[in-house]
């Protein structure tokens, strides 16, 4: 990456970690989860198993943390990953900014999201990758392979509104250095 180009992203990150939206407001609730949901899967669609999501109590979020080329990670609600896949061909057909195309999965074609691509429009392909299914979503994930459940206190974290720039953005923890996704707002966001 040029020096113009390191410059403009840790600006972009910088001003990603401050709340600059107006006051923090408070955190969304947690969506119910049906503790068999994630697992229910058909043998032969589903990759070896995940790390465990951790165990947390009702001062942290568990969550997907997401590595991102800049020093950023992204997070993602633990409850919004069913599982994960094996990679299969990609239909790049349609792709475009986060979406870099289609995948089959049980019979849908479902868009393949990299969201590092959130941050870093020309981030590389990471490699190794994890695929993670979001089937409520109706996407999968290609994330860097050293993606990982993670604990995430929720005192770090500053909720955004409504109406922001970025709809994919719930919120960010700037001591963690990390940013929340909104997973609806990431869905809507889809090209």
């Amino acid at each position: 990456m040029s020096r113009g180009a390191d410059t403009a992203l840790a600006a972009y990150v910088s001003e990603l970690l401050v709340e600059t939206e107006g006051a923090a407001v408070p955190e969304p609730p947690a969506p119910a989860m049906d503790a068999t949901s994630a697992q229910q899967a058909e043998p032969s669609s589903v990759a070896p198993a995940p790390a465990p999501v951790p165990a947390v109590g009702p001062d942290a979020l568990a969550v997907w943390r997401l590595p991102v080329p800049g020093g950023v990670d992204l997070a993602l609600d633990a409850g919004a990953v069913d599982r994960e896949l094996e990679p299969s061909p990609v239909d790049a057909n349609g792709a475009a900014g986060i979406r870099i195309g289609t995948v089959a999965v049980e019979g849908r074609s479902l868009p393949l999201v990299d969201p590092a691509r959130l941050l870093r429009p020309d981030a590389p392909e990471p490699t190794p990758a994890r695929w993670l299914l979001c089937a409520d979503l109706g996407l999968v994930l290609r994330v860097d392979a050293t993606a990982e459940p993670a604990a995430l206190e929720r005192a770090a974290v500053v909720w955004r509104g409504a109406g922001g720039a970025r709809p994919w953005l719930a919120g960010t923890a700037p001591t963690a250095r990390c940013a929340l996704i909104d997973p609806d707002g990431l869905a809507a966001s889809l090209p």
